[in-house]
């Protein structure tokens, strides 16, 4: 279970739908921004020998963050294109479930060093009471007397 845990979360999207619409969004901005820049620059000329670049420009940016991205709960290169019937991942149990996890793992050890410790202290007390028992079934054998004086 560890190894599916990060210390680094990734960014969770929903669907794959939700992503595809995150790159269309970036996408269009992208472009809005070329356009611009290509007007007040004045090479509208230019454009089409740039526009290539500017599509690998976005293509490896998502490339580069698919290995941070989560979507419904599954890491996107794990993802296949038939986990669109799954159902929804819930951020909140999968957070209830890792601690609960975690606290089972602090009972695990709670109870393994009770176990290695408990027998060696109740033998150290049965050790301790027989002692006390010896010295005073030795002060039973040899009553003291003050009558003696």
């Amino acid at each position: 279970m560890d190894e599916s845990r990060e210390d680094i979360p990734r960014i969770s999207v929903d669907s794959l739908r939700d992503w595809h619409r995150i790159k269309a969004n970036f996408t269009k901005a992208v472009f809005e921004q070329f356009d611009q820049r290509i007007r007040q620059s004045g090479l509208e000329s230019e454009r089409a020998s740039l526009v290539p670049h500017v599509q690998q420009f976005i293509e490896t940016t998502f490339e580069k963050a698919k290995p941070n991205v989560r979507i419904n709960g599954k890491k996107f290169e794990d993802l296949k294109d038939q986990d669109d019937e799954v159902e929804p991942f819930d951020e909140a149990l999968d957070r209830e479930t890792w601690s609960l996890y975690n606290q089972r793992l602090q009972w695990d050890l709670e109870l393994a060093t009770k176990r290695r410790k408990r027998p060696q202290e109740v033998a150290d007390l049965l050790e301790n009471l027989f002692k006390v028992q010896e010295a005073a079934l030795g002060e039973l054998d040899n009553p003291v007397d003050d009558d003696e004086d």
